[in-house]
This record gives structure tokens, sequence and C-alpha cells, in this order.
């Protein structure tokens, strides 16, 4: 039996909450939780409760998945304790991953493969909703940014309420009349690569995102541009997610004429979408109608000094000299924990931050929870197309690492880990059967 309007809307409204307020990690000035951690407490409440009721199942096999993070984490509390420096910051950060992104991530995908239970691929359904509200949630949070874009008292009050976790944070910054986040507590790359991810979710959920009437349809196509001026008004980290993706696209559009013969129109709408939308950037990017802005001509000027140098100027030649291996063995083996924040090294590199605060073998265990973790999905009973998304959510999050420790950032870590909690846990709540007498 259908619900009732009233009903399905108040359900959307709350998965809506639900997705984007986990996936986000806002941070109220006035409280003292961000709000992932509050849907991470509410998330253990309700698994504590089904527990005590014998209604929940979880698939053990992938429980070990997550064995990985747990054993991990052990890992750096130990170092933290015999390193003695007393800094907490790279232990709190892993630890976080744990206790806030792993109950937030399972609980999406509880409440979404309960949702989906009556369909024939509940957890596929489950998925594509997912997106469907993180497209949302992101458009709602891009909206933000457009309007302290154009009203400089309504950044201010939105700064105030929402403060930031990232550098950028105050008109003392270079970039700070640039890059404007928002809502968002991330800055810079963080905020664009948030964006981005919002476009391509998009994109996958695009049949039922533009599932509706023409207002529907065009609500969701402004939503589309108003993701992509919030990238432009963050950095640059967003576009390569996009170009990547394009190229993923495209390539799997080649795929399903040649091997498959068979194109869909949704598929054909999505390439042409996708190439617009690029073409679209690059022009606000790379003109000055979307404001006066130093930090443009500076960005183009980075990109003509990295093609004239051949890579070893420019951000790309400061890049290449953020990799250098810890100087002793025994900091390549177990690391300095310190190095992350009080002791902090001279890189921005994911992968060489996480190597000298834990050394190689937390280096490997940490990185090893989200290869096994993906591989383990990507070879799982999932459509080519999942198969090939999965495949790109992944290996952009390694690429993106190059640049920053992305997969130690909350909202992207919580982003990756409900594909894993969907097709790997598969947490299901039991139905009621009723006493017989």
């Amino acid at each position: 039996m259908k619900k009732p309007g009233a009903t399905r809307a108040l359900h959307s409204i709350l998965l809506f909450a639900l997705v984007g307020l986990a996936t986000a990690t806002l941070t109220i000035s006035f409280l003292p939780l961000h709000s992932t951690r509050v849907i991470s407490g509410l998330s253990i409440a309700g698994f504590l409760m089904l527990l005590c009721q014998k209604k929940i199942v979880i698939n053990l096999n992938g429980l070990l998945i997550y064995f990985f993070l747990v054993i991990y984490v052990i890992y750096v509390g130990i170092l933290t304790v015999f390193s003695g420096s007393g800094d907490l910051v790279y232990l709190k950060k892993s630890t976080s991953l744990l206790l806030d992104g792993v109950p937030s991530a399972v609980f999406i995908a509880l409440i979404l493969i309960y949702k989906n239970r009556f369909h024939e691929f509940p957890k596929d359904r489950a998925f594509y909703d997912f997106c469907l509200f993180f497209f949302w949630f992101s458009v709602f949070v891009s909206i933000t940014v457009i309007g302290s874009f154009l009203i400089p008292e309504f950044r201010v009050i939105v700064e105030s309420l929402f403060p930031a976790q990232g550098n950028i944070i105050d008109s003392s910054h270079p970039d700070y009349s640039y890059r404007i986040r928002g809502i968002l507590p991330a800055t810079g790359a963080s905020a664009s690569v948030y964006f981005a991810f919002g476009v391509v979710l998009g994109l996958v959920a695009s049949e039922r995102v533009m599932d509706g009437g023409y207002f529907k349809k065009f609500a969701t196509i402004i939503g589309f541009f108003t993701l992509i001026t919030a990238l432009i008004l963050n950095g640059r980290s967003g576009f390569v997610v996009l170009a990547i993706g394009a190229v993923t696209l495209f390539f799997y559009f080649v795929f399903k004429c040649v091997v498959c013969h068979v194109v869909t129109k949704g598929l054909l709408l999505n390439v042409l979408f996708l190439i617009f939308i690029l073409m679209f950037s690059g022009y606000l990017f790379l003109t000055t109608e979307v404001g006066n802005f130093k930090a443009m001509y500076r960005l183009v000027d980075d990109f003509l000094l990295i093609i004239s140098s051949g890579g070893s100027e420019g951000t790309v030649g400061a890049l290449i000299d953020m990799y250098f291996i810890p100087p002793s063995k025994i900091l390549f083996l177990f690391g300095d924990v310190s190095t992350f924040n009080s002791n902090r090294i001279p890189s921005d590199v994911g992968y060489i931050r996480v190597l000298h605060s834990v050394g190689v073998f937390g280096f490997i265990l940490f990185y090893l929870f989200w290869v096994v973790s993906y591989l383990t999905i990507i070879f799982g009973p999932t459509s080519i197309k999942l198969k090939v998304l999965f495949c790109y959510l992944i290996i952009i999050t390694f690429i993106l690492e190059s640049k920053e420790p992305f997969f130690l950032y909350l909202y992207l870590a919580t982003i990756l880990m409900v594909p894993i909690s969907i097709y790997c846990l598969s947490p299901r709540i039991l139905p009621q059967v009723p006493h017989v007498k």
C-alpha cells in the first residue's frame, strides 16, 4: 500500500537531512559537536536498540573488512602512547573515521536498504537513493556559496555561524575573496572536491534526479549549475574529479557502443551534459565575468608556467618537492604522529603525511582497508555501470591523495564508506513476525 504524500515527503526530508548532515560535517558555532558526530551518536543508539530487540542482520564477512580500520586505529593509538609527544591530532582524525564515519555510513545503508526492501535490487536502489540525497544537499550548500558571493553581509553571518576547519578562514589569506565556502566547514581544495562529488553522484542518479515534471527537471539543471559555480569559487581540485569523470564516462560510452551495442538515452545525455558542464566551467574560469579576482589570473599564470617548464615549476614542481621519505629507519618503520600537526613536515601530500605519521606498517594498514573494501565491491554481484563507478570513485580519491590527505577528511571518508556498508556489510532490519498463539 502506498504511503500518503505527506508521509513520503516527511520521510524524504528526514533522509535528505540524514545523508546531508552525515556527509557535510557541518559545525555550528554555538554547538559542541559537528553534524556527523551527532548522526553517529543517533546511529549507535539506533543500532543498540535494534540489537537488543534482535531485529538487525549484518554480513559478518563485510564486518571483517572494517576490522582493518579497527586494527589501524588501535595501532595509531599505540604509536601515540609510545611517541610521548602528547600530540593527539592524528589519533583524533583516525578515531573519528571509525567512531563518526563508520556508524553514520552503516546507518545510512541500513535505512536506505530498508526503504527499498520490496524492490528487486534493494542494494542498488539504496545506493542510487544515497546519490540522489547527496546531490540535493550539496546543491543546498552550493546555494549558500553563491549567496555569500553575491551578498558580503550574508557571507559574514554564514561564516560566523558555521566556522571553518580549513586554512582559508579570514581575509588575511590571499585567496579569501576567491574561495567562498558557504556553510561548508571545508575550504579550498576540500570544498571544491565536495561540490565535484555532488555533480558526479548527481549524474549517477540522473534518471532518479530528473524523474518528474518539467519543474523538477528545470530545478535539477539549475542545481548542477549552482554546484559548478560553487566549485569554481573554491579551487581547481574539483576540476580534476570532473575531468577524469568525463574521460571515464566517455570510455564507458564507447564500451556500451562497441561491445554491448546498446546506448541508452540517459547515458548519451550524461556524456553530452558532462562535456557541456566542463566547457561552461572552463569559460567561466578563464573570463573575468565571474569577478575581477587576482586569484584567477594567478591560476592561469600557474598553468602556463607548468606547461612552459615541463612540470618542473609552478604547483606541480612544488608538489614534486613534497615527496620525501622519513630520514631514519625507525621513523620509516613506525613514523612520528607529531609530524601531522605540531611538528608538521613541509608536505601536503596525503601519502607522505601518513607515512611520516605512522610509518610503513600503519601506511599499509590504512590504505589496505580502502583497497580491499572496494575490490570486494567491484568483484561482487554488481552491474557493469556500478563497477565502473566504484573503480572511478576509489581511483580518483587515490589521485587526490597525492595532493592532500583526502582519505582522512571525514566527509569524503563517510561518502566512500556508504557503498562499503551497502554492498559489503549489507545491514538489514528483520521484518516483524506476528506471534502465533
